[in-house]
């Protein structure tokens, strides 16, 4: 089992959700774009470079990003300075320069560019091109979740709920991070905060809490609050027994994959009726999720926190 363990170094989609992403899903406005920075708007310069670096509505062409962005860097722009960090650290071919990206990263960063602090904090984390430290790592994610980082907060919750990367596990401090981060709707969060009030890691135990947060989670998608809610409703100490709200969110999450839901799910479903069962059916079709024929229990259920929240 994994927890989110991002990689730095090969994981694009993390910077991407850094560098302030446009919040619709409408193609870019290239020319626009173009106009502000041949005049010299360096934000626009930004949002240009990362259209290069993605092929969104130009062609991919990480060399034209480059030359958008470093001048900018040079200017002391820190969004360009931390995107060009990146770029150079991860690019192939004659772009790639990691001295330099770390050199650049760590620029933006001490200027207070929370994305730079952010991955400068895993590449010290992973020992990438550095010396591995824990705790110049943690210095860097703490600087960078402070302004509000959430894929920064999300990591500090990984290293101190599960204890890894050389980080010992610490449920008071992995709470101080997922409170903030539930509570902005991350589901992933909202889904460790309902595994705490569970199972009382951090907090006093209180599974009235825990169906709370576990129902953002999942009314947000997320196949494991699914399965936690519905065992939850299946038949816990503290939480009246819904069969037909256990046997939703089970069905949905087993939809999924989830394989917890789907070993719960193939003993949970003989207690219901057919009449039951059609009955859930037709709210998971009204939500374009159809209903899985009750499967075969792949593997014995696990119980515990860490098992149900790592990805």
């Amino acid at each position: 089992m994994k927890s989110l363990n991002y990689v730095f170094a090969c994981c694009w989609c993390a910077v991407a959700a850094l560098a302030e992403p446009n919040p619709t899903d409408q193609a870019p406005d290239v020319a626009t774009l173009e106009s502000k920075a041949t005049a010299g708007d360096r934000e626009a310069i930004c949002d240009l470079a990362r259209l290069y670096l993605s092929g969104k509505g130009v062609p991919k062409d990480p060399a034209k990003a480059a030359e958008l962005l470093k001048p900018a860097a040079e200017a002391g722009h820190r969004r360009a300075q931390s995107l060009y960090a990146f770029l150079i650290f991860n690019a192939q071919g004659t772009l790639k320069n990691q001295p330099e990206g770390i050199r650049w990263m760590r620029t933006a960063a001490e200027a207070g560019e929370a994305s730079a602090q952010l991955n400068l904090g895993i590449i010290y984390l992973k020992g990438n091109t550095v010396p591995q430290d824990a705790k110049m790592a943690l210095d860097w994610l703490e600087k960078a979740a402070g302004q509000g980082n959430m894929e920064a907060r999300k990591r500090l919750v990984d290293l101190y709920y599960f204890g890894t990367d050389g980080v010992p596990q610490d449920y008071d401090k992995a709470l101080f991070w997922v409170r903030p981060a539930a509570e902005t709707g991350d589901a992933w969060a909202q889904n460790v905060y309902g595994n705490m009030w569970q199972y009382g890691q951090g907090v006093k135990l209180d599974r009235t809490a825990a169906l709370h947060w576990y129902r953002l989670a999942a009314e947000q998608g997320d196949a494991k609050a699914m399965s936690a809610l519905g065992r939850l409703y299946a038949g816990t100490v503290g939480i009246p027994r819904d069969a037909e709200e256990a046997y939703f969110w089970l069905q949905w999450s087993a939809s999924k994959g989830e394989i917890t839901a789907r070993n719960y799910l193939s003993g949970f479903a003989q207690g219901l009726t057919k009449e039951e069962m059609e009955k859930v059916h037709e709210r998971l079709r009204a939500k374009n999720v159809i209903p899985i024929r009750i499967p075969k229990p792949v593997l014995p259920p696990v119980e515990g926190p860490i098992e149900e929240t790592r990805k």
